[in-house]
């Protein structure tokens, strides 16, 4: 199952609709779904469905920046709309090449996370 899918099974229906929760705010973000309240608190029952390891993947930091959004961000009813923006962006984003040896596929792109004092 692709983090992705699994992000979907644990915060939405079947249909994609997003499951909906209290009004929380949570690290100073207004928190009305459980996708938000997911990325946002490390209490939530699903958090530890997803490994260490896959919250580190760029996909799963980049799901959850278009996931949270901003200040005057316009939340979207339905998850699909943020996994196939994401999956788009993620692609422009980055680069492959086929192994000349192997003939399969490679990221050659790098990923750095900045941090500010």
């Amino acid at each position: 199952m692709t983090i992705c899918s699994k992000i979907k099974a644990l915060t939405a229906r079947e249909n994609g609709m997003i499951k909906k929760c209290y009004d929380e705010v949570i690290q100073s973000v207004l928190v009305s779904d459980e996708l938000r309240k997911f990325f946002l608190d490390e209490e939530h029952h699903a958090y530890s469905e997803v490994s260490t390891a896959q919250r580190a993947e760029f996909l799963f930091r980049l799901l959850a920046h278009v996931c949270i959004g901003g200040e005057v961000c316009q939340s979207e009813e339905n998850i699909d709309v943020y996994i196939d923006f994401t999956r788009k962006l993620y692609r422009d984003l980055l680069s492959v090449q086929k192994n000349p040896d192997t003939k399969e596929l490679q990221i050659v792109s790098l990923v750095y996370k900045v941090e500010l004092e």
